[in-house]
């Protein structure tokens, strides 16, 4: 499934599987250098757009109800 994820002006589309951690997708992206490291407390959070809630990082995509086309915003 397709999702965006969006880091202060950054904005990336990118395939991830359902049973992949929101987490790992993250510091995949940090470790390539598409985003920096989370500024403030460290502790990585995570908004859907479409739900307009926040969504635990540690779940996977299927149990935190992420679907294809979701946007995700990381603070």
């Amino acid at each position: 499934m397709i999702l965006t994820f969006i880091a202060g002006c950054k904005k990336i589309d990118v395939m991830v599987k359902p049973e992949q951690r929101i987490y790992e997708v993250y510091q995949r992206l940090l470790k390539t250098g598409f985003f920096s490291p989370v500024e403030g407390s460290g502790q990585l959070t995570v908004y859907s757009m479409r739900q307009k809630t926040y969504v635990n990082s540690l779940l996977t995509f299927w149990q935190g109800g992420i679907y294809t086309g979701d946007i995700l915003r990381f603070q």
